[in-house]
């Protein structure tokens, strides 16, 4: 029963705080007095609806409080609050909504901070607006499956329901991103195992690309060079009237004078030096020749490896051989260490089966109440509107599974929704025929 609404700061009120007691109460007043401002704050405190219109003073929050006293009688908002893990002292519930001025809000539930979810759970359990025009929600099936489930006392099994079925939507949504995590996973290592051992398969070398750089340069360069130091050799050492014959003459003809003068004498030394020098280079110029030896078949060998090199560096991005073997050891690395999520699937495969039994179970449970509030919701009805001089009145309501089959899970946005499995209608008839 509600026993009390507090309101501060709120529209037009600053302060206000009513007591309800046993008993119908009546609030009249002429259009503009401000009773819609009472059933506004009602909706506010349980989050159906959004404020709109501003605080008389902005500056400081908005507070609404509204108390029930919960007796016995009421076992599915006991029910509900026991397995929040809450207890009402004295048989007393008091929620609130406090809306700061920046508009963030918090909710509480006997004082302590809770989600608006809960509040928007317990109003199903709290309150029923009835409005001018009720009547024509008869007509629609989800008002006749409310109707139906708040008289037999069924909105806590259907909120089990509904929050099993959340449940387990979420299981399947993360499944479904395990999934995905998994095989991008197992694409990535594919990838990664093909690079390795396209890298290993290279045999790279650190400063291989330098080395083989000079190499092409000099074989590319290999005929002009040989046939330089040939004309050099002659110049210098094989041919008549060579540098090495102009300074053999030379000391010859000086070492006659060599004893006469010591000047003489050192200078023949350094013409014997000359010639050891113009030896050793001519014999120098002979093994560039043959070292460098014109080599077609490498020359083109030396080509492939640096295209090869090249490529590679291009493909993976890398300016150099030391950064291709830094990148090939990453992804040794990642391929070494990576885990499957094989695990965690299979956890999370067990926890669907597993949730999607207990909805089944749930959702044939809801059904089979139904059914049999529907009897008795039915009888009683048409009990009263017999009474009403209409004698011949007969009142059912159908309760239609969506499938008679035994569910699969594919199907479970096909069949289940958050109310359940169940379609229903009324079906009212005046007279025979």
């Amino acid at each position: 029963m509600l026993t009390g609404l507090y309101l501060r700061n709120y529209i037009l009120i600053t302060d206000l705080r009513l007591a309800f007691g046993p008993g119908m109460t009546v609030l009249t007043g002429e259009t503009g007095a401000g009773k819609s401002i009472l059933v506004d704050a009602l909706n506010l405190v349980f989050g159906r609806s959004s404020p709109k219109r501003t605080a008389p003073d902005p500056t400081r929050e908005v507070y609404l409080e509204i108390s029930f006293s919960i007796g016995k009688e009421h076992r599915p908002v006991l029910d509900y609050l026991e397995n929040l893990g809450l207890e009402t002292e004295d048989g007393e519930l008091v929620v609130a909504r406090e809306i700061a001025p920046g508009g963030k809000t918090t909710t509480y539930l006997n004082g302590r901070k809770t989600a608006g979810s809960v509040l928007r759970d317990l109003h199903e359990l709290l309150i029923d607006f009835h409005h001018q025009r009720d009547q024509q929600n008869l007509l629609q099936p989800a008002f006749q499956l409310d109707l139906l489930d708040r008289y037999g006392e069924l909105l806590l099994l259907r909120n089990e329901f509904r929050n099993l079925f959340r449940e387990l939507k979420s299981d399947l949504q993360k499944q479904a991103e395990l999934q995905q995590q998994e095989e991008a996973g197992r694409q990535l290592m594919e990838l990664y195992a093909f690079q390795l051992e396209e890298l290993n398969a290279a045999s790279l070398r650190l400063g291989e690309d330098t080395e083989l750089e000079q190499e092409f340069k000099l074989q590319s360069h290999s005929a002009e060079i040989i046939d330089l130091a040939q004309q050099l050799n002659q110049s210098i050492y094989e041919q008549e009237g060579s540098i090495h014959d102009t300074l053999s003459r030379a000391l010859a003809q000086l070492q006659k004078y060599s004893d006469i003068s010591s000047g003489i004498t050192q200078l023949c030394g350094s013409l014997e030096s000359c010639l050891e020098l113009v030896g050793e280079i001519s014999s120098d110029l002979r093994s560039l020749q043959d070292k460098i030896g014109a080599d077609p078949t490498r020359l083109d060998e030396v080509r492939q490896r640096l295209d090869l090199i090249n490529a590679l560096k291009a493909k993976y991005r890398q300016d150099s051989i030391a950064a291709l073997l830094g990148y090939r050891d990453k992804i040794a690395a990642a391929v070494s260490s990576h885990g499957s999520l094989t695990e965690e699937l299979e956890e999370i495969a067990r926890q669907i089966e597993t949730r999607f039994d207990a909805l089944v179970r749930k959702a044939d449970l809801l059904t089979e109440k139904r059914r049999q509030t529907a009897r008795k919701l039915a009888a009683a009805i048409q009990n009263n509107v017999r009474r009403l001089s209409i004698p011949k009145a007969q009142v059912e309501i159908k309760i239609d599974k969506k499938t008679i089959e035994k569910i699969v899970l594919t199907e479970l946005n096909k069949v289940y929704t958050e109310s359940g499995q169940d379609e229903i209608g009324f079906l009212f008839s005046a007279n025979p025929g």
